[in-house]
C-alpha cells in the first residue's frame, strides 16, 4: 500500500461513523464521524491530488480536518503561527508560497497572488484561500515538487524560528511512521482521556502528542493548561504531555499532586527536567523524552517514572552518540531535509516576478540529510544509566582573548558539583564572567563574606584560566530570565546589563 494511502485507510477506519474518539474544544465536542465529514469537505476543494497547504488556524476542530485532509490527499501540511500575529503570518506565506492557505476568519488577509475561496464549513473559524488562476503555471514549478510528496508530508519550524525565518525540517512519511513505531507502544495512551497543552504547530505538539491521541485515545480535550485540575477531576483525564516548566506549575497546587498516582502517562519534553521536579516525579507513569525537530523529532525516551535532573533517556528508534562532545543520531527519523529561510523576496517588481523570486530563494534553501549520516544536535550530553544526561548547548562555549577554546558549559557543571551551587559561565571583556545562582535556601548564606570565600573558590577550581575572570556574581534564581519552556535565556545573561538586586552586588576580581 502507497503511503499516501495508508494515511487515507487508518484514518478512514479510525473517524467514519465512530462515535470515539471524541474531540472537546473550548466551544464545542466533535465527534469522530462529525469529524470525518468535515475532513472530507476540505479534501473536495484541493482540486487535484499534492496540495501544499499552509494551515494558520487555531487549534480547534478546523485544524484538525485541515491536517487530516491534506495528508490523505497526499499533500504537504505546512503548520503555520497565526499566534504571533499577521506580519509574521504574511512573511511565512511570502517564503513557502503554498497552494492553499487556511486562515481564521478574524485573520483575512489581503495576499498578493491569492483569493477567498466559497465557504468551505460555515460551522468552522477557516476561511480558503487559493491561487488566482493567472500564477497556477508558476505554482506548478514549486520547488518541493521536485521531491515526492512521501518525502514532504509535514513542514514544521524549529524553536528558534522567528518572523516566519530561520529553520524548518520537511518530514517525510517515513520519518513520521518511525517515531510512531517506536514510541506509542510505550506510552500507554490507547484508549486514553488525554488532555492536550502542547502547541499543534510544533514537532513535539504534533507529532508525539496530537497524532498519537488522533489514532487511539478514547478522548481528546483541548486545553491551554490553565485548569489542570479541574479538568482531571471534570472528565477522568488519565493522560497528558507538556513541557517540564508546566508541570512544575501543576505540581504547587496539592491536589494535582495527590492526582498523580491516577496517570497513566504523558511524556516531558522539551527543556530539560531540574532537580526538584525530578524528585517530584520519580516512581510516576511519566517519562522523559527528547528530542529536536529535525529528528521528527524523537531521539530518546525514558522508562515510565524514571527521573534524575537533566536526564535525556535512553535512545530509542535511532542509533545516538556523543561525537566530539555532542549528541548525535542517525536513522530512520532523520528528517528528509531542512530548510532556512533568511531572506525574504525583493517586494519589487510585478506580483510574478515576486512569487518567482520567491520561489527561487526556497528552492536555494533546501538541505538534503542523509539518515545514513550522523547528526550533530548542538547539545553537549554525557552518559549516564543507559541513557544520557543533558549538560548544555555548544554554543554556550566560547573562545578567550588569546585564542584558546573554554568548555563553558563542562565548567559550569564542575564548579556545582564543587561548590553546590548553580553557574552560568559567560563571556566577558575577551573573559570569563561567573553568574553564581542562589536558591531561597541560601538567601541567609548571601552575606558579603560568604561570596568572596565563594569566588575565591571558584577562581582555584579555574587554575590557569584564573586571571581571564572578569567579574563574579550572583543572582537569585527567582531572578533568572526564562522563556516559556522554562529554559533560562543565556542571551539576556549575557547581554551584561545587571540583574542583580541592590542586596546582591555582584564580587568583581576577588583574590
Amino acid at each position: 500500500m502507497l503511503a499516501g494511502q495508508i494515511w487515507k485507510a487508518l484514518f478512514y477506519r479510525r473517524l467514519k461513523g465512530q462515535p470515539e474518539p471524541l474531540f472537546l474544544f473550548s466551544e464545542q465536542v466533535v465527534s469522530a464521524a462529525a469529524l470525518w465529514m468535515g475532513v472530507r469537505l476540505w479534501m473536495q476543494r484541493w482540486q487535484k491530488g499534492d496540495p501544499i497547504v499552509l494551515c494558520a488556524t487555531g487549534e480547534g476542530p478546523e485544524y484538525l480536518e485541515v491536517f487530516i485532509a491534506t495528508l490523505v490527499r497526499e499533500g504537504s501540511f505546512i503548520a503555520a503561527h497565526p499566534e504571533k500575529g499577521s506580519e509574521y503570518l504574511s512573511g511565512e506565506i511570502n517564503r513557502w508560497q503554498p497552494d492553499y492557505i487556511v486562515l481564521n476568519r478574524r485573520d483575512a488577509l489581503e495576499i498578493p497572488g491569492y483569493r477567498i475561496c466559497s465557504e468551505v464549513n460555515e460551522h468552522r473559524n477557516a476561511i480558503l484561500l487559493t491561487r488566482i488562476h493567472d500564477y497556477n503555471d508558476l505554482a506548478n514549478g514549486h520547488p518541493l515538487r521536485k521531491m515526492a510528496s512521501t518525502e514532504r508530508r509535514v513542514i514544521l519550524s524549529t524553536s528558534g524560528t522567528t518572523n516566519g525565518a530561520g529553520r524548518w525540517a520537511l518530514l517525510s512519511d517515513q520519518n513520521i511512521f518511525s517515531v510512531l513505531r517506536s514510541h506509542v507502544p510505550r506510552m500507554n495512551i490507547r484508549g486514553a482521556t488525554v488532555q492536550s497543552v502542547l502547541p499543534w504547530n510544533h514537532a513535539f505538539g504534533l507529532i508525539l502528542d496530537l497524532l498519537p491521541a488522533l489514532l487511539t485515545a478514547r478522548m481528546v480535550i483541548r486545553d491551554s493548561g490553565q485548569g489542570a485540575l479541574a479538568l482531571h477531576k471534570g472528565f477522568a483525564i488519565d493522560y497528558v504531555s507538556a513541557v517540564p516548566a508546566l508541570f512544575t506549575r501543576w505540581l504547587q497546587d496539592d491536589g494535582w499532586t495527590s492526582a498523580l498516582a491516577q496517570y497513566r502517562g504523558g511524556i516531558l519534553g522539551g527543556a530539560p527536567v531540574s532537580e526538584a521536579l525530578a524528585d517530584e516525579l520519580r516512581g510516576s507513569r511519566f517519562r522523559i523524552g527528547y528530542g529536536q525537530t529535525e529528528a521528527s523529532p524523537g531521539i530518546t525516551l525514558g522508562k515510565a517514572g524514571e527521573f534524575e535532573a537533566n536526564f535525556l533517556g535512553s535512545p530509542l528508534g535511532c542509533e545516538v552518540a556523543i561525537l566530539e562532545g555532542t549528541l548525535h543520531y542517525r536513522g530512520d527519523n532523520v528528517c528528509e531535509a531542512t530548510v532556512t529561510l533568511e531572506k525574504e523576496s525583493s517586494g519589487t517588481g510585478s506580483e510574478s516576478a515576486q512569487l518567482e523570486d520567491a520561489l527561487h530563494l526556497l528552492e536555494d534553501s533546501i538541505r538534503y540529510r542523509n539518515k545514513v549520516e550522523w547528526q550533530d544536535t548542538g547539545d553537549v550530553a554525557e552518559p549516564v544509566n543507559a541513557g544520557f544526561r543533558y549538560l548544555g548547548r555548544a554554543d554556550h562555549n566560547f573562545k578567550l582573548s588569546n585564542g584558546r577554546f573554554l568548555d563553558a558549559v563542562r565548567w559550569e557543571h564542575s564548579m556545582e558539583r564543587s561548590l553546590g551551587l548553580p553557574c552560568f559561565i559567560l563571556p566577558q571583556d575577551g573573559g570569563i564572567r561567573i553568574l553564581f545562582v542562589i536558591g531561597p535556601e541560601l538567601s541567609n548564606f548571601a552575606a558579603s563574606s560568604w561570596r568572596e570565600k565563594v569566588a575565591q573558590h571558584a577562581r582555584l577550581q579555574l587554575g590557569s584560566l584564573e586571571g581571564y575572570v572578569r567579574s563574579t556574581e550572583f543572582i537569585q534564581k527567582d531572578d533568572l530570565p526564562v522563556n516559556g519552556k522554562g529554559v533560562v535565556i543565556r542571551s539576556e545573561l549575557a547581554s551584561g546589563r545587571s540583574l542583580l538586586r541592590d542586596d546582591y552586588v555582584g564580587v568583581r576580581n576577588v583574590s
